[in-house]
């Protein structure tokens, strides 16, 4: 079984783990707060969020380790530099209208939804 795994799973660059893992912190940031605002959210975001962070703990091990080693690079905090990162979408989500607000959290379950599909496999 374990050989089926490794057939399986996705081969993909530093580069690309990095940037899903920076999505995945602005996503799931702007998650929280839907969750906050949207009583349908919070009720739907939770098994989304479980299922992806199995599905991608080597993205968010790896990813991890560029954020922290990068901060140590900036000679800044891993928080501050996540802050960084995130803080535009945030800032927008957080002084979004009611309209706004529901269409960007839309946005955010389909993003994490499209990422528990399974890959194409190349060439098919």
């Amino acid at each position: 079984m374990m050989l089926a795994s490794v057939a399986n799973a996705q081969v993909t660059t530093a580069d690309a783990d990095r940037a899903l893992y920076l999505a995945f912190l602005e996503k799931s940031t702007q998650a929280g707060i839907c969750a906050a605002r949207l009583p349908d959210f919070a009720e739907k975001y939770p098994p989304l969020l479980r299922k992806w962070k199995v599905r991608y703990e080597s993205v968010l091990r790896l990813g991890d380790a560029f954020m922290r080693s990068e901060a140590v690079r900036d000679q800044i905090s891993v928080e501050e530099k996540i802050e960084k990162a995130i803080r535009s979408s945030v800032s927008k989500l957080e002084a979004a209208s009611e309209p706004d607000t529901q269409k960007t959290c839309e946005e955010v379950q389909r993003w994490f939804e499209q990422r528990e599909e399974k890959p194409e496999a190349k060439g098919a």
